[in-house]
């Protein structure tokens, strides 16, 4: 975690695989990534929050930006609601986004970049810990980890809020 807050970013993140599956839990359309010591910042389109780290000001931004109510008022619990997932376009058609990829798209509207570091090695708990290798369905510990993803076509841009 010290990594990442001596970075100073307002919103940066940690890759790990989704459990029981060889896929990763961010969407990134880069033919490839370099994870582990050869890695660096980069740009993804969404971030699972598992491992997220965000400055407050995202979240006053998305309050005063997208004008986010306040929910729950009468029940003595108020929350705006960062994480509500959403329906967004994406090429004509409609994607469901889950929470933490709706934050993102949230603080992308506000102007975030969503930025992952592919030098942090982060495990997912199951029922052993998911790392890197686990994406491409192997088991094999690597130092430096290159994939080419080929899951979700490219992302262009062009279907943001």
């Amino acid at each position: 975690m010290d990594q990442l807050l001596d970075r100073d970013l307002p919103l940066v993140g940690g890759a790990y695989p989704k459990k029981g599956q060889s896929a990763f839990a961010f969407h990134y359309d880069g033919p490839e990534l370099v994870l582990g010591a050869e890695g660096g910042l980069v740009e993804v389109q969404y971030l699972p929050a598992g491992f997220l780290l965000t400055h407050r000001q995202v979240y006053e931004d998305m309050i005063n930006k997208l004008s986010l109510p306040l929910c729950n008022r009468a029940f003595g619990d108020a929350f705006y609601p960062f994480f509500l997932p959403q329906v967004v376009p994406f090429r004509g058609e409609s994607w469901y986004l889950p929470e933490d990829f709706s934050f993102c798209h949230r603080a992308r509207a506000c102007g975030y970049r969503i930025l992952l570091d592919t030098t942090l090695r982060l495990a997912h708990v199951g029922p052993y810990p998911y790392s890197w290798e686990d994406a491409c369905g192997e088991r094999q510990r690597f130092d430096t980890f290159k994939v080419t993803l080929t899951q979700m076509p490219a992302w262009s841009g062009e279907d943001k809020p």
